[in-house]
């Protein structure tokens, strides 16, 4: 091992998630993160007893939920059902009581993230590129490149199989 024949520790980890860096979390600042102040803020003031912060990023998923599914043609009563499915799962809203809440915020921008991916695809404005950019830039400042990398890599993975649906279908028959 690296950290007991060299007397360092690593900074990568090569076996997980594709390679992931060991101390990716502590890159970034947490006072740099104004959005994820302003949710702390809100909570505080909604629940002055305690100090769930984690609250306003349940709602930010549910809603997110909401748009993605309106967006895929659902109905309004399916896309509330799908939202309300994912605000009240289990895993998700336990995660802060586990310690992982920043699992948690980073899991909350998975609709917004999709959501816009489609959205620039289909429209290719510059809008949605920047939206896009700002959501994956507060995903990454939420200091969980772990699940960032796997939303990243779900969104890749759809990309790909957009592409490659589109390249089948006009292919011309010989």
């Amino acid at each position: 091992h690296l950290a007991t024949t060299e007397q360092i520790e690593p900074l990568w980890v090569p076996y997980i998630f594709g390679g992931m860096p060991v101390f990716g979390p502590l890159l970034f600042p947490k006072d740099v993160n104004y959005i994820e102040i302003i949710f702390r803020l809100v909570a505080k003031l909604l629940f002055p007893a305690a100090n769930p912060w984690f609250v306003p990023h349940i709602f930010l998923a549910g809603l997110g939920m909401y748009l993605l599914a309106r967006h895929l043609r659902f109905s309004s009563l399916q896309a509330l059902f799908a939202s309300v499915v994912l605000m009240l799962n289990p895993y998700f809203i336990n995660l802060p009581t586990i310690g992982h809440g920043s699992k948690l915020a980073v899991f909350s921008l998975l609709p917004f993230v999709f959501l816009l991916t489609l959205k620039l695809f289909e429209t290719r404005k510059l809008l949605y590129l920047g939206l896009l950019g700002a959501a994956m830039g507060w995903m990454h400042l939420l200091r969980h490149p772990q699940i960032a990398f796997y939303i990243l890599l779900t969104v890749g993975c759809y990309l790909l199989y957009d592409v490659l649906s589109d390249l089948k279908v006009k292919r011309p028959s010989a």
